[in-house]
């Protein structure tokens, strides 16, 4: 990008940075790969909310005996080990997302360095 820095005579100087261009097919490949890990941890994020929140209703549930329900207790604990489960394969997929975004970028750098495009 661009930018204006004052030289000793008073004019700007123009400085840019080394650009990288990329074709529509990767770019929008990169933009989904990226979209999905955003989305994804959102989700996650979610769920950590919710199994907090489980966590504490339980803790709740069990210590006191007015509200001691073990069937309310069971489903709880079948919800916190389903999303106990999910959210590690969760992590799995933003991570295979980001190492594909990085060579994508990686490549598109490396093309870019020897003059080429980015094929």
């Amino acid at each position: 990008m661009p930018k204006n820095d004052a030289t000793p005579e008073g004019r700007s100087q123009k400085l840019t940075s080394p650009m990288v261009t990329l074709d529509r097919k990767t770019f929008k490949e990169l933009g989904k790969l990226i979209g999905n890990s955003i989305d994804q941890m959102q989700t996650i994020r979610h769920c950590e909310i919710m199994l907090t929140s489980l966590e504490y209703h339980l803790s709740e549930l069990a210590n006191n005996k007015d509200l001691h329900n073990s069937f309310e207790i069971g489903k709880g604990l079948l919800l916190l080990k389903y999303w106990t489960d999910v959210v590690p394969e969760f992590q799995t997929d933003i991570s295979g997302w980001l190492e594909k975004a990085f060579e994508t970028i990686q490549v598109a750098l490396a093309a870019n360095e020897l003059g080429g495009g980015n094929e």
